[in-house]
């Protein structure tokens, strides 16, 4: 009798990341109720960076387009601010909206691991930001004592510019993560896991996984742009669509 032939999956692995140039280059998705985080719901934002910018720029964002005028920035984000990873909560910026940044700058040319939360509330003391799997003691710009009103906007989630086309992240991103939970300090370190990004559906966290972004690593990802049909794939449902990147933006540089 013939033997069954069973296929086998192929194992995890981190192969890839997305090299961003700081001027003009991002992903962008088409927007998605899942995204849609109001200021009074926990939600968490993770990401590995890699940079030696001093400049602004996101891991992971939903804003609107800043038009001049700061308070009309609205939404949420894990931005890196000057060198340092931060959470921005905005109803109207510097006005109604929390920033919190980590007081350590990790733009050393080194792969870092960055994550944020919140919980349900919506006070400063409701945020949490790590660096490498480490609890920060946030610094705190343009906030009132908490968040009023909403922060859902219809812009889509981007990689990589921040407010619409006000700053672009120059540097290297890889596993892009998003979370409807407010992720513990103990679920951080499994992402982290001491530098060696995991497989996120085996975490503890998993089904509270709704975004996740390879770079490279889920099958059809492209980022030449110059191919209307390119796109960087969403491991959990969606994907986004590459502006301004070429197919060698896709690097086998990895955390």
């Amino acid at each position: 009798n013939a033997s069954a032939i069973t296929e086998m999956a192929p194992g995890y692995s981190n192969a890839y990341s997305l090299s961003l140039d700081g001027v003009n280059q991002k992903l962008t998705t088409p927007t998605a109720a899942a995204f849609d985080f109001e200021y009074n719901v926990a939600f968490s934002l993770s990401g590995w960076v890699k940079t030696t910018s001093g400049g602004y720029g996101s891991i992971v964002e939903k804003m609107t387009t800043w038009s001049g005028l700061f308070p009309n920035i609205k939404g949420w984000g894990l931005c890196m601010t000057a060198g340092k990873p931060g959470f921005w909560l905005n109803n109207s910026y510097t006005v109604n909206g929390l920033q919190a940044t980590s007081p350590n700058t990790c733009n050393d040319g080194n792969w870092h691991h960055v994550a944020c939360a919140k919980s349900t509330g919506y006070a400063l003391a409701d945020i949490t930001i790590w660096v490498d799997g480490v609890v920060q003691t946030p610094l705190y710009k343009w906030n009132p004592t908490s968040l009023s009103a909403s922060i859902v906007v219809t812009e889509p989630v981007t990689i990589g510019t921040m407010a619409g086309d006000w700053n672009f992240l120059s540097g290297n991103v890889d596993e892009v993560s998003v979370w409807n939970k407010e992720l513990s300090t103990p679920e951080v370190a499994e992402i982290y896991n001491s530098g060696s990004p995991p497989d996120l559906d085996t975490l503890s966290a998993a089904a509270n996984l709704v975004g996740w972004w390879r770079m490279g690593d889920t099958f059809g990802d492209s980022a030449d742009s110059s191919d209307a049909s390119a796109r960087i794939y969403d491991a959990k449902n969606s994907y986004m669509t590459p502006v301004n990147t070429v197919a060698g933006d896709i690097e086998t540089d990895v955390p």
